[in-house]
């Protein structure tokens, strides 16, 4: 029977977990490589490069996570790179996890580009960010 992934999905900063996440959602872009002449109508697609990736992730709001939800909310407010220490993980199960490859490039890392927070009545607060990755990514596990 094949593994179904998603049970126990987190997302870390460095050695800490963000607290109170549900979601996580990675998308990998890819541009066409080509190019045309002068006067040609089509360009000639040859491949396909590597474009960027990002992560949506969302929960629910926790003010009191000084080493997860405040740090990115921080890093967007501040425009500051996450990245060293401060590598982000999105983990697909306990041991499978997407981050930015600083093997390949040294400066990779991670931006938040975006923050959410939302309520509804008679519900709990809800957070939500946007994590945009600098540099090429690896799969781990």
């Amino acid at each position: 029977m094949p593994k179904i992934y998603g049970k126990n999905g987190s997302v870390t900063i460095g050695a800490n977990t963000v607290a109170n996440l549900a979601n996580i959602a990675i998308t990998f872009t890819g541009a066409p490589v080509g190019g045309r002449a002068f006067g040609e109508r089509f360009q000639e697609v040859v491949g396909v490069g590597d474009e960027g990736w990002s992560a949506e992730v969302s929960g629910y709001l926790d003010k009191t996570d000084v080493n997860g939800q405040t740090i990115l909310e921080n890093a967007i407010k501040n425009g500051t790179i996450l990245d060293g220490t401060n590598n982000v993980r999105c983990y697909i199960d306990p041991t499978t996890y997407y981050e930015p490859d600083t093997d390949t490039f040294a400066d990779a890392g991670c931006f938040v580009t975006g923050q959410g927070v939302g309520i509804v009545e008679n519900e709990v607060v809800s957070v939500s960010f946007t994590l945009t990755f600098s540099g090429p990514w690896r799969r781990v596990g």
